[in-house]
């Protein structure tokens, strides 16, 4: 399991390095037309499921793993008190 972890972590970073890259060397023909813009929005895309893959496989072998419990819970109360802060 772990080898398909990092394997995983890998390859997520490669594929993060490339496209980041690609956009970097193709940004004015990205934003010269409709087309392209949303061709960017959709590599884009990818990239943040890259990341978030790469960050939950480090997370996964480094054993730092908090799950959605917490995440779940600490946006609830992050909504919350933003509700009460606005209120006031």
């Amino acid at each position: 399991m772990a080898g398909s972890v990092r394997s995983s972590m890998l390859s997520s970073f490669l594929l993060f390095t490339v496209i980041l890259s690609l956009q970097e060397m193709y940004r004015a023909k990205l934003a010269s037309s409709e087309l392209f813009t949303i061709l960017g929005g959709f590599s884009s895309s990818l990239l943040f499921v890259l990341l978030l893959t790469l960050i939950g496989n480090y997370q996964e072998t480094s054993g730092n793993r908090t799950g959605w419990g917490s995440v779940d819970w600490k946006l609830s109360r992050n909504l919350w008190q933003q509700d009460w802060m606005g209120f006031w």
